[in-house]
């Protein structure tokens, strides 16, 4: 029933980004961006597409009146489980565990919300998106932009190129398709991270795993070992773009 890439996710999850109710922090900033377009989660009920570890849905969940997480990572599941529970929203939440293709559901919900997801790949993909929705429709997207002065010359010596992921621009074209009026905005945001040399190689191999590329054990660990601190911690800065875009039904 699943994604072949499923496990890569599930692999992903442990060291996969998770809910901070950190001031300032980026997804904050983007609810607060989807705030001051009118649409407003009190009281309403969410679908969350590609939930992962529920670092938007949780912030949702704060007032929605029911929300239901969907992703195809049972591991990424897990983990928004653990923390809806620590804060106290179990009882808000229906979890989900399977694609967005395949999710079938009589069901209507007042907002569909979908951060960074690989769910959306056709025109298909979206309608569901749109017809499953009674209020709003909220998409935060990839938008062309992806930079990493780690993955970049990983990448490159391996002969292939660091992309974005597809996102935005192919929901533009489907809404002006179908002469929907939507709202967007472009927003980049640049991160320093400093993390273990094991995280950071796992997570090289990782990139490079769902990428179909075989890796270049060698050359890795020389890159990673010419840039490890002495403490064995690795620091390195991202830079993506992605595209806020919402559409009333």
């Amino acid at each position: 029933m699943f994604n072949s890439t499923s496990h890569l996710w599930d692999k992903k999850a442990q060291h996969y980004e998770r809910f901070s109710n950190r001031e300032g922090s980026f997804q904050k900033k983007i609810l607060t961006k989807v705030t001051e377009r009118g649409i407003i989660f009190q009281n309403k009920n969410v679908l969350d597409v590609g939930c992962g570890t529920g670092m938007y849905t949780l912030h949702i969940a704060k007032n929605a009146l029911q929300v239901t997480a969907l992703d195809f990572s049972e591991q990424m599941l897990n983990i928004l489980k653990e923390d809806a529970k620590e804060e106290g929203l179990l009882s808000k939440f229906t979890f989900t565990c399977n694609t967005w293709d395949h999710f079938n559901t009589n069901e209507h919900f007042d907002i569909l919300f979908s951060s960074m997801s690989p769910a959306f790949k056709n025109d298909l993909d979206f309608l569901k998106f749109h017809t499953l929705a009674r209020e709003y429709c909220v998409y935060l997207g990839w938008a062309g932009k992806r930079e990493s002065t780690l993955l970049d010359p990983i990448f490159k010596g391996h002969e292939i190129p660091l992309k974005a992921p597809p996102g935005a621009e192919k929901l533009k074209i489907w809404l002006d398709a179908n002469a929907l009026d939507y709202c967007s905005e472009y927003i980049e945001e640049t991160r320093l991270h400093v993390k273990p040399y094991d995280e950071v190689l796992e997570s090289v191999l990782w990139h490079l795993e769902i990428n179909h590329a075989t890796p270049n054990m060698e050359q890795i660990q020389h890159f990673l070992s010419s840039i490890a601190h002495s403490n064995n911690t690795i620091t390195f800065q991202t830079t993506i773009g992605v595209e806020l875009i919402s559409w009333k039904k």
